[in-house]
């Protein structure tokens, strides 16, 4: 953000609208001073001022202004009142409770979109320019369901500047998921990968390998769990949110995705082999501390990185493969939901209050994974 900051400092075309705001000077004099300080040549400072005029008044006066995409983009942003990008991650920061990940994911996709456009200030992009855009990532073989993720980001972004006031008109990101290659279907996990996988997991004494098979949590939800949250004596695991040590723990559904839920029957045996201080600790320290990232506030990143190294498919196929198993075996999606957290399409929180199954219910349920 330091960074972004200094290029707009030292932006001609950004200066000029400051200059502007500060000083009341006519734009085509403030651009052609700040110009004039770049030492841009006189022909090049007349070409970038004729692109402040209407096009249409220009044609009258048998003129023309040709301009490359990012000189538009720049002019447009010297006209416009719409803030940089980076103001915007900035405020609804302030305004919802985001974490560290999400807001390092927003910066990524805007800083990229943001530099094709060749302005910071994204929102006077126009809807053939998102269609573009659109094409630009297709070429670049980005992954039908990548694209489809940059565009609700995107889509979220402009919703929030209309409803601040900030962009006048139409959302150019709405319809813009139209026309693309389906994403493709998660492939089931091989049985004999899996078998494979579980034979080294046991040699390697990887019990969080085990808590992903058993239990089909994300690696987040198990990796991020501290001693005291394994209570060995009742088979329950309590996953919650909390800062130990500087150290966030999120969960993907905020406050919705704290509970207690059972551990499986031959996980506590796993966990007794691999992990038996879970067996006399009872502390608030995690029990894989050295397993986090503070810039995204993310748990088990570093072991997810080499769990697709040794088993030859993501840690995330474990719980696809859960889901799985209980989808074939006619699961209450109800019951999927206090076990996995997968939400249930339609219904409200409070539906799935008066819906929620009890700890041996779904602890019974839990015991036909096989």
């Amino acid at each position: 953000m330091q960074q972004w900051a200094k290029e707009a400092d030292a932006d001609p075309f950004m200066a000029a609208r400051e200059l502007t705001k500060a000083t009341g000077l006519p734009l085509d004099e403030a651009l052609d001073s700040t110009l004039r300080a770049e030492n841009y040549k006189p022909q090049e400072r007349e070409r970038l001022l004729l692109g402040l005029y209407d096009k249409a008044d220009l044609e009258k006066q048998g003129l023309e202004a040709t301009l490359s995409q990012s000189e538009e983009a720049k002019l447009e942003e010297v006209k416009s009142d719409i803030r940089p990008w980076s103001e915007w991650v900035t405020e609804r920061c302030l305004l919802e409770e985001v974490t560290a990940s999400t807001v390092t994911n927003w910066r990524s996709k805007l800083k990229q979109l943001s530099e094709w456009y060749g302005s910071s200030i994204v929102g006077t992009m126009t809807r053939k320019q998102a269609s573009a855009y659109k094409l630009h990532m297709v070429h670049k073989k980005m992954k039908p369901n990548t694209i489809l993720n940059y565009i609700g980001a995107f889509n979220g972004f402009w919703n929030y500047a209309i409803n601040n006031g900030e962009i006048t008109g139409e959302n150019i990101w709405e319809g813009q998921k139209k026309n693309l290659p389906k994403p493709k279907k998660r492939q089931p996990l091989d049985p004999q990968l899996l078998e494979s996988a579980e034979t080294q997991a046991e040699q390697h004494g990887d019990v969080r390998f085990w808590l992903g098979r058993y239990q089909g949590l994300r690696k987040e939800d198990y990796c991020g769990l501290r001693w005291c949250d394994l209570d060995m004596n009742i088979g329950v695991m309590h996953l919650k949110r909390y800062e130990w040590n500087g150290q966030k723990r999120n969960l993907k559904l905020k406050e919705g995705g704290e509970r207690t839920i059972p551990i499986h029957s031959k996980l506590i045996q796993k966990i007794r082999l691999m992990l038996p201080e879970a067996l006399t600790r009872n502390d608030n320290e995690p029990i894989w501390p050295k397993d986090y990232k503070s810039h995204l506030e993310n748990w088990g990143s570093k072991w997810a990185t080499s769990f697709t190294k040794n088993y030859g498919f993501g840690s995330h196929d474990l719980r696809s493969y859960v889901v799985t198993q209980m989808m074939l075996q006619n699961i209450n999606p109800y019951y999927l939901h206090a076990i996995t957290g997968h939400t249930v399409p339609g219904t409200s929180k409070v539906v799935l209050g008066y819906v929620a199954p009890t700890l041996d219910q779904v602890r019974e349920v839990l015991e036909l994974l096989e």
